[in-house]
């Protein structure tokens, strides 16, 4: 065992757990041998212990040996974390969830460096830094190749600087599937467009809308998609609805997100 990871029984639990949360958070898993579920939170829990690097530590106790220390704190299924800060039970989850989940959780009570350059980006995008939130992210990237949570920011920057290759290499290279990653590939397949033929008046509409987001001109090209949806919302198989939703995505939750996003759902319905 590391030194970030301990087991406890109740022999050390007062000191390993109440008197050591009183100096940083103990993240106790609850588990047993014959869990299955356990087998598979285990290694997640472990993996950002070792990355947070003394920001908390990990107590794993066997409910089948310690029956009595479960039985307290009202442990009725497996696996079961509890977080324990100043000697106090905290927060916690029931069950297996994704590495992400538990991180986010784990976070509220033990910032690590890689959470303090995630608020440090976001801030950066919020004031509108993005080159500085950029760089951060990619630090961040060094540190966990595969973290989601710095790819999907990072690569609707590449788009804001309309490096559509980069950001396209980066989403596929994401596994997952989530209605966010649907909604910023199909903003790229939408970028694509960009100066492409086409035969018809909203051909060239759509081409145009493409070329005005690549530019950043966003508004502008909201107003051509809008249109398109207005004239023929099958167009293309819902292709202008789609763009406009990928931009959303693009830009986030800012004024013009919000104002096309009201204006869209007239039109639809």
């Amino acid at each position: 065992m590391n030194r970030y990871i301990v087991d406890v029984d109740e022999g050390n639990f007062q000191e390993e757990v109440i008197e050591r949360s009183k100096e940083v958070p103990v993240v106790v898993d609850f588990w047993a041998p014959w869990c299955t579920p356990c087998q598979l939170l285990g290694p997640i829990l472990e993996k950002l212990a070792l990355e947070a690097g003394g920001a908390f530590v990990l107590a794993r106790l066997n409910t089948e040996e310690n029956p009595r220390i479960a039985m307290f704190f009202d442990i009725t299924a497996i696996p079961h974390v509890k977080i324990f800060k100043d000697g106090e039970a905290v927060d916690g989850f029931l069950g297996v969830l994704p590495e992400a989940s538990v991180r986010a959780i784990i976070s509220k009570y033990a910032k690590t460096k890689v959470d303090k350059l995630f608020e440090k980006a976001r801030e950066e995008e919020r004031i509108g830094r993005y080159k500085e939130a950029k760089k951060i992210y990619e630090a961040i990237l060094d540190i966990q190749p595969n973290s989601i949570e710095a790819r999907l920011p990072l690569v609707k920057i590449l788009l804001r600087e309309r490096n559509i290759k980069e950001a396209e290499d980066l989403i596929m290279s994401i596994n997952e599937d989530t209605p966010e990653i649907r909604n910023i590939r199909s903003f790229i397949e939408f970028a694509k467009n960009c100066n492409k033929d086409g035969a018809g008046d909203l051909d060239k509409k759509y081409s145009r809308a493409a070329c005005l987001a690549l530019e950043g001109k966003y508004e502008d090209a909201l107003k051509e998609l809008l249109e398109i949806v207005i004239k023929d919302r099958k167009f293309k198989d819902d292709a202008a609805r789609r763009a406009m939703v990928g931009i959303f995505e693009v830009l986030g939750d800012n004024e013009l997100t919000k104002s096309y996003r009201k204006k869209l759902a007239m039109t639809l319905f």
